[in-house]
C-alpha cells in the first residue's frame, strides 16, 4: 500500500451489488458536483496523457502498473 501511495496511484471501484438503487443514485448525486467542469475537482486526462490498449492486453497492463510503471493505460476493446 506505501508503494501505491507514494507512486499516487488510484484505484476507483463500487461494488454495485452491496447497494440498493436508492442507495447508489444517493452516492451518485453526491458527486456530481465534482464531476462539473466550473469545479475543477476532477480532471479530465490531455491527449496524450495515456496508452490505449486492447482487452485482452488489459492484465499486462495492470501488471506493469503494479510494477511502478509512470505510464496511464486506458483499456479498451
Amino acid at each position: 500500500m506505501m508503494n501505491f501511495y507514494r507512486k499516487e496511484k488510484v484505484l476507483t471501484a463500487c461494488n454495485s451489488l452491496s447497494h440498493s438503487a436508492e442507495e447508489s443514485a444517493g452516492f451518485l448525486k453526491a458527486l456530481t458536483s465534482s464531476f462539473e467542469l466550473s469545479s475543477g475537482a476532477v480532471k479530465a486526462f490531455r491527449e496524450g496523457e495515456w496508452t490505449t490498449v486492447k482487452l485482452e492486453d488489459g492484465v499486462e497492463a495492470y501488471v506493469k502498473a503494479r510494477q511502478g510503471s509512470a505510464e496511464k493505460s486506458v483499456v479498451m476493446e
